[in-house]
This record gives C-alpha cells, sequence and structure tokens, in this order.
C-alpha cells in the first residue's frame, strides 16, 4: 500500500510529465497547422533543349510557388560572346506564359534560356535596363549600352533553362 508520502511524489512526477507532454503535443501541433514551405519550380516547353532555330521563336514556360510579389522573367546567355541580360517583359508567376524572342543577324551558335523568379520592383528595373539597351541596338549604338545592375539578380531564383543553336544558313 502506498503511503501519502509516496503518492505525493509519484503524483507530483506524473504532473509534470503531463504538462510536458501537453507542451510537447502543443508545440508539434502549433508545427503541423504552419504552411509548409512551396518550393519554386519551373520549366521551359518551347525551345526544347537543343532545338535549331533560324533568328526567332515563342518562349513557352511555366513557373510554381512564387511568392506574392514576385513574377517570371526570361534571360538570355551565350557563351560565345560571353552574354547573359534580361529579355522582355516579366510575366505573371505561378502560370504558362509565352513571349517572341528574336535574334538579330550577328546571332548565332548555341543560346540558352533561362526562366527566373524574382521580385516584381527588381524585375520592372531589369525591363527597364533592356527597354533601354533594345532602344540603343536599333539604332546602332551598341557601344554604349551599360551592363545591368547585377544587384537586382541577389533575389532572383533560376527555375529552368535550356539551350539552343541559332542557325545562320
Amino acid at each position: 500500500m502506498m503511503n501519502d508520502s509516496n503518492f505525493m511524489k509519484v503524483s507530483g512526477a506524473s504532473y509534470f510529465v503531463a504538462l510536458f507532454g501537453w507542451f510537447s503535443f502543443g508545440c508539434v501541433q502549433a508545427e503541423d497547422l504552419k504552411e509548409p514551405k512551396t518550393e519554386i519550380t519551373g520549366d521551359i516547353r518551347d525551345p526544347r533543349e537543343g532545338e535549331e532555330i533560324e533568328g526567332y521563336y515563342f518562349f513557352k514556360g511555366r513557373t510554381r510557388g512564387a511568392p506574392n510579389g514576385y513574377v517570371a522573367m526570361v534571360f538570355l546567355s551565350n557563351d560565345q560572346h560571353q552574354l547573359f541580360y534580361p529579355y522582355g517583359e516579366p510575366g505573371d508567376a505561378n502560370r504558362s506564359f509565352s513571349c517572341e524572342i528574336y535574334h538579330s543577324d550577328d546571332h548565332f551558335g548555341r543560346w540558352g534560356v533561362h526562366l527566373y523568379v524574382l521580385p516584381e520592383e527588381d524585375a520592372e528595373e531589369l525591363a527597364k535596363w533592356y527597354r533601354e539597351a533594345a532602344r540603343l541596338a536599333k539604332v546602332g549604338q551598341i557601344d554604349k549600352i551599360e551592363a545591368f545592375d547585377q544587384e537586382l539578380m541577389k533575389n532572383a531564383k533560376e527555375v529552368a533553362s535550356q539551350h539552343y543553336k541559332v542557325n545562320r544558313d
């Protein structure tokens, strides 16, 4: 038979075990209620990897999981000419979108198209840079095109890329 002092020891210990279990259960439950972090992903449907094009094509892509305030934007690269730059205007994230990509007569060889998700404010600044660069290229002042601000890429996430070949034959 238990005496009163042993009963108090067991009861006190049981109380703390139960209290600890309640707090642990509460914490686990709170963790379970938090929304899981969604991974930002994307894919490019056109052009296909390794495809050969004649000078222009319709880029088709999709992003998923971008947080509010983020948009999708296309970038082009060419290793031969050491180029990497934003192309065109940003599109809505978390959906399919397309844009026409045109290569000038002096663009040839292997190119890359990259799909990024980035904050809308940064994308707007990059689109502004692109519009000015396109304007200067159109009037033959390519040497006046300055590099875009790399700081605008610090919160950007590349979600997909493809390589293709521009044929000029």
